[in-house]
């Protein structure tokens, strides 16, 4: 579950990706030339002239699209403290991305920050022919090993990257809420992959097509139409018209 705060706790398997992480962040950092307020912790860190602060949390929103700063921040901004990661929470806030374990920090909205792959091309991709293949990898369902050794083999000028990419993908995943079956986000962009059973769904998708299918097929058939709302028990609002005609067969469709 994402948390609207740091999280500290890397597990063994993780190393490896948080190294990968650390890399991709020493990229964006910047002399810190005002005072900065962190995004999570609140603290306040005054610049003393050799100060370097990442700026990889621009890099980041929900799939909402929301801004990252904080509302009560704004006012600290116009003053001229800008909003920023501090260098503590800095430390794992890259990998805490791609892990999904940080909620938006907007008002309301439940899904967890992500890195925005378009911005994240657009800023470190430097030849046309490797954002081909970063597109490439992108639409592959479940890259092979081989698959990526090659893609990334003929891409030695930005390895990281490519790395870092492939990361973000298998790092895509959720826990279905129905089943508690393991689910796969389809792409690194793109709508239909990313919401809730419903418009109005304010968390990432995490129930799979099969289980919605079978529950609300069955509801359906059992003439339980109150049954038919989005599973999360946090949300649980009703999902009706074209969003059943997605989600079930076309003769449950018709009888709906």
């Amino acid at each position: 579950m994402p948390r609207r705060f740091q999280v500290v706790n890397m597990e063994e398997s993780d190393f490896d990706d948080w190294t990968l992480c650390q890399h991709i962040n020493e990229r964006f950092y910047e002399k810190l030339l005002v005072p900065l307020q962190c995004i999570l912790c609140s603290s306040v860190t005054q610049p003393d002239g050799e100060r370097y602060l990442s700026t990889f949390w621009t890099l980041t929103s929900c799939w909402g699209g929301h801004t990252q700063i904080p509302s009560e921040q704004h006012d600290t901004t116009c003053a001229g403290i800008k909003p920023g990661v501090c260098d503590v929470c800095d430390l794992y806030f890259v990998l805490n991305v791609a892990k999904g374990q940080l909620l938006c920090r907007q008002e309301g909205c439940r899904r967890a920050i992500r890195v925005d792959y378009d911005i994240f091309i657009k800023t470190t991709v430097e030849r046309d022919n490797v954002k081909q293949r970063y597109v490439y990898i992108q639409k592959q369902p479940q890259p092979s090993p081989v698959l990526m050794m090659t893609l990334i083999s003929e891409m030695p000028r930005d390895l990281v990257s490519a790395k870092f990419l492939l990361m973000l993908r298998r790092r895509a995943t959720y826990e279905c809420c129905v089943l508690m079956c393991d689910g796969q986000y389809g792409k690194l962009t793109g709508d239909a992959y990313k919401n809730g059973p419903t418009p109005e769904c304010d968390h990432d998708r995490n129930a799979c097509d099969d289980c919605l299918k079978a529950a609300f097929e069955s509801a359906i058939n059992s003439s339980d139409l109150a049954a038919l709302a989005c599973p999360e028990s946090g949300c649980l609002k009703p999902v009706r018209g074209e969003s059943i005609r997605k989600a079930v067969s076309h003769s449950s469709y018709r009888k709906y």
